[in-house]
């Protein structure tokens, strides 16, 4: 278990003596908070980090405060800093497989068999999600790609310079999660073969003997690897060449239990409403998250756009006011909302 990094401390001493400039700034921010309807208790649990002195910040807080507004192929950075909070969930935004997502309720879940049993009724319901979902995978599809070219930019920058060693993955779940790491130890290594295949190529003269037959051993284990990387392309989207180096390890966001669950809850037949099921798939799942996530101070994370985080978060921190969360929501820029829920 990563061993977890402490809360802030006291905010001021009672000998504190507050200048002008404090008192007015103070005065805003009693402002805003009636203006919003928090109490008191709320602004000061939720205030920006930025208001604790130097020497007193925590990891979290730093994390917070010098976590860049403009990041690569970024067009939005919200933070949703929480007092006393033992971890940052960063939340990226994705457009992640809904055509896939469409067809698999069409075969699995809208089958012949499910809309007789249903009543007319729900079968208007269920026809007009059809027909919503289909809508949204012909809107969708034209940005998937243009959001995975611009997460092409952002995952190398905060691989670099905000410490991202591990990306969560939603969808992936135990099983992908001990495949995938199996696979990039072979990749890896092989990524070393290749090196050295090339390294012993360049030190030959053209007409050696033995070039001929290392060029072949070179492009054999190059195709190999390409192969290899088709599946993974398709789990990882543009993460996979960080992931394929060694740069950066991938683990998994869900569990088969819970996405089992999920599945139940949408082919349920005596309840379909599905915004109501969605919802609730939705809070079991980002639940399995935040448990893996409170192992850790910071967890970057690739979700849906449409997961609500600081909702459930809030939530979380209710239950478990000692060992909370802060936020930061990173919205790629091509990222078009698209809400299932509306």
């Amino acid at each position: 278990m990563v061993k977890q990094r402490g809360g802030p401390s006291e905010t001021a001493t009672k000998n504190t003596i507050l200048n002008r400039r404090n008192f007015l700034r103070l005065g805003l921010l009693f402002a805003g908070s009636a203006a919003t309807g928090l109490g008191l208790r709320e602004l000061f649990r939720h205030r920006h980090p930025g208001m604790q002195t130097p020497e007193k910040r925590t990891p979290v807080e730093e994390f917070l405060l010098q976590f860049p507004d403009r990041v690569p192929g970024v067009k939005d950075v919200k933070k949703f800093p929480v007092l006393n909070a033992r971890h940052c969930l960063v939340h990226i935004r994705h457009m992640h497989s809904v055509e896939n997502n469409a067809r698999m309720f069409d075969s699995k879940v809208f089958t012949k068999e499910f809309l007789e049993k249903l009543s007319p009724e729900k079968r208007t319901i269920v026809e007009a999600l059809r027909a919503k979902m289909k809508n949204i995978v012909v809107e969708a599809a034209a940005h998937e790609a243009s959001v995975e070219a611009d997460l092409a930019m952002t995952y190398p920058y905060l691989a670099e310079h905000q410490g991202m060693h591990t990306l969560y993955i939603e969808g992936m779940d135990e099983q992908g999660d001990a495949a995938l790491k199996a696979l990039q130890e072979t990749l890896v290594k092989g990524m070393r073969v290749d090196h050295l295949l090339r390294d012993s190529i360049g030190r030959l003269p053209p007409q050696h003997p033995k070039r001929a037959a290392l060029e072949q051993n070179l492009k054999e284990t190059t195709a190999m690897r390409k192969n290899a990387l088709l599946e993974p392309q398709r789990v990882l989207g543009s993460a996979v060449d960080l992931w394929a180096q060694g740069h950066i390890g991938v683990r998994a966001a869900d569990k088969r239990e819970i996405l089992d669950k999920v599945f139940d809850l949408a082919t349920d037949i005596n309840r379909v409403n599905f915004p109501e099921l969605l919802k609730k798939g939705q809070s079991l799942r980002e639940l399995t998250l935040l448990m893996k996530a409170s192992e850790n101070t910071i967890t970057f994370v690739r979700f849906g756009g449409n997961h609500k985080w600081w909702q459930r978060i809030q939530e979380w921190n209710s239950e478990t006011p000692n060992d909370a969360f802060s936020l930061i929501e990173i919205t790629p820029a091509s990222y078009k909302e698209c809400d299932m829920q509306k």
